[in-house]
């Protein structure tokens, strides 16, 4: 005769388990969502904040109150190295031939140096190509890369290769003439004309829906680069390529002292040519691809046939100077883009910190 079976008991152990298990997933998906959050409310409670006292500061030194805002506990400032994730953005063109490299920074006389390095690379498609309202290069996906990293990668070239060989240059701009520019060109005059791309980007208007409110898209866009900093930012939008840190782009937290750094001050293009004719002519380019460059490159405004767009820029950079709190954000988001690139700060700014560094004493 079968014996019959025996209940079993509860499977109170693997319950427990379980149970154990979420509590502790929630609690850290918990910890982990409020260290990679950051939102309007966070943001005003953090310049609403006094710049603590410190002993010992010389008022003759003007950046202490700057340095002091972005060197305290949890600052506001954002970090200085980050290697922006953008596996669908070219950003390093190369022109193997002569070793030349050059970082693509936008607002940053982006578009002339792509169309250097394409013409030297690949003259017969540079001269086919119809440039006129394209977004993309003749030689698109030939002669770029989405980073320093992958153009290694791709090329087998070492970092010893790289520094003994290679002509690297980058254009970088004063922060405060490029978000104005910035601004100017995406919420001003593109922000009706485009849509954005609703695969690399989820579609939509321009700007976060600011319009033309310099103040709101600055805050929307230091939330931007202070959830993606903190991690919590899942991919970089077309509106974050033109404004976040310059010092995010180009692997600069490796790079930095290997590139020729041309610092971009004002819409002259006569030091620009000086800096891009030196590189040709350290480089053995042919007079005949100089002239080309010089005279149909370099020379030539790509939006010459078109309307005069609406410009902002002066405004914007009024209106940024001249509000404390938006003034506090900017710098917050663009120290240290000063700091590594040698520009000087805005009189206001050093005039707006040393006031409150005084005060804190």
């Amino acid at each position: 005769m079968t014996a019959a079976p025996v209940p079993s008991s509860p499977p109170w152990a693997a319950i427990l388990l379980f149970a154990f298990a979420t509590v502790c997933y929630y609690d850290v998906s918990t910890v982990r969502k409020s260290e990679t959050f950051f939102d309007e409310a966070m943001l005003d409670n953090a310049l609403a904040e006094p710049l603590p006292a410190t002993e010992g500061i010389s008022t003759n030194d003007t950046s202490n109150g700057i340095a002091k805002f972005c060197s305290v506990d949890n600052s506001l400032c954002l970090p200085q190295f980050l290697d922006l994730n953008e596996p669908f953005v070219r950003k390093v063109v190369v022109v193997p031939q002569y070793k030349m490299l050059s970082c693509i920074l936008p607002k940053c006389m982006s578009t002339t140096t792509t169309r250097i390095f394409s013409y030297l690379y690949d003259k017969e498609k540079y001269l086919d190509y119809k440039w006129k309202g394209q977004k993309k290069s003749a030689t698109h996906h030939e002669n770029d890369f989405d980073s320093m990293p992958t153009f290694k990668h791709n090329t087998h070239t070492t970092d010893e290769d790289l520094r003994a060989h290679w002509q690297m240059l980058v254009s970088v701009r004063n922060p405060l003439d490029r978000f104005a520019s910035a601004f100017n060109n995406k919420c001003v005059n593109e922000r009706l004309k485009l849509t954005l791309d609703p695969v690399l980007y989820g579609g939509g208007e321009l700007c976060y829906g600011c319009q033309q409110d310099a103040a709101c898209f600055l805050r929307k866009q230091f939330i931007r680069a202070k959830m993606y900093a903190r991690g919590g930012l899942g991919r970089v939008g077309y509106e974050d390529q033109h404004t976040f840190p310059q010092s995010w782009f180009c692997n600069f937290g490796e790079y930095l002292n290997d590139f020729r750094i041309y610092r971009q001050a004002s819409k002259s293009r006569e030091r620009f040519r000086d800096v891009v004719m030196e590189l040709l002519n350290k480089v053995n380019v042919t007079e005949s691809e100089k002239t080309f460059v010089n005279q149909h490159i370099v020379d030539e405004d790509p939006s010459a046939d078109e309307p005069p767009p609406i410009d902002k820029t002066d405004e914007v950079k009024s209106q940024i100077l001249n509000d404390p709190k938006l003034l506090k954000i900017f710098i917050a988001m663009y120290y240290y883009d000063y700091i590594l690139f040698d520009f000087e700060f805005p009189p206001e700014a050093t005039a707006l910190f040393e006031k409150e560094l005084l005060s804190a004493k």
